[in-house]
């Protein structure tokens, strides 16, 4: 049975090879069918090992010996993917690397099964694939769970009272953390720390896109420091996205913010209206960036109950 399986898999592990070199995602994909993507490198790799682990080579040696193979061809053969990636375009990625490795693991884990192994070893096995599967797709699973959430907690756009709504948000010379110390609204809020530069941005990417039901656009933000501070928002469609050197086309407005809490209402009319040329798609919404223009020194704000509102 194994050996029909191993020459099955061969088909899918030739088209994924052939995808790491030939195939790409949009930076505008949704995020799930990116980690979808990213998903492939474990398949790959549980594909190859699997198909390693039933020719000739392994047959009469040990287990252990197998396995130290496996491990090492994992690793030699994910970075030289990597950096073959580099030739092509694409970046280095260690998480690439990491699924690789979990993936070999997994291929030859699933490879033992049913091997002339006792009940409690075949259980050990089968137990393993799945602890390893979680671990080789835990990034697409959180994505998943979280995009769940951001379906049903709708027109919340974020208020950090769900697990892993971090996923949701860019740093961009910003560092970003969950508070339970300062908040507006429940249990939670995201403290973001803007570095000294130039356009220091906290984006929140992930949301509902689809604002044509709405009136008004909400937001609580906490400014820590004595005074007044200079917050810019943006709000991107998909298409002001691919054009993003064109501040013509992106909704883009300056707030004062007092020392305190400061409750912003935008209306969606002016979101819409704002691009000098074109209306923005209010179908497609892409992102909202909170930008500190320029800091000098490290300061810190307080985001809490992003939504939208009739």
């Amino acid at each position: 049975m194994h050996q029909i399986a191993a020459r099955v898999a061969i088909l899918p592990a030739v088209l994924m090879l052939i995808f790491l070199f030939v195939g790409s995602i949009d930076h505008l994909d949704n995020r799930m069918i990116k980690e979808a993507w990213e998903s492939g490198h474990f398949f790959l790799f549980a594909c190859l090992t699997y198909i390693a682990c039933h020719l000739d080579w392994a047959k009469n040696k040990r287990i252990g010996v197998v396995f130290i193979y496996i491990l090492l061809g994992s690793i030699i053969l994910g970075l030289l993917t990597e950096v073959l990636q580099l030739i092509v375009g694409r970046s280095f990625e260690s998480d690439d690397l990491y699924r690789d490795i979990i993936g070999g693991i997994a291929g030859f884990t699933f490879s033992r099964i049913g091997i002339r192994e006792s009940f409690k070893q075949n259980l050990a096995y089968g137990t393993l694939c799945i602890l390893l599967l979680v671990l080789g797709l835990q990034q697409f699973l959180i994505v998943s769970y979280d995009t769940y959430q951001t379906k049903k907690n709708a027109p919340v756009l974020s208020d950090f009272e769900t697990p892993f709504e971090l996923t949701r948000w860019i740093e961009m010379g910003t560092k970003h953390e969950i508070t339970k110390s300062v908040t507006r609204n429940g249990n939670k809020a995201l403290k973001v720390i803007y570095e000294p530069g130039k356009h220091p941005h906290a984006v929140l990417r992930e949301m509902k896109w689809d604002w044509r039901n709405f009136q008004h656009l909400h937001m609580s933000i906490f400014n820590s420091q004595q005074g007044v501070e200079r917050l810019i928002i943006i709000v991107h469609d998909h298409d002001s996205r691919r054009n993003i050197q064109d501040y013509q086309m992106r909704f883009d407005r300056e707030y004062q913010l007092k020392q305190g809490w400061n409750d912003i209402v935008i209306s969606l009319t002016d979101i819409k209206m704002d691009p000098k040329d074109r209306q923005l798609d209010m179908s497609r919404i892409y992102s909202i960036s909170f930008v500190m223009p320029k800091p000098t020194v490290s300061k810190t704000l307080y985001l809490d109950n992003l939504y939208l509102s009739n």
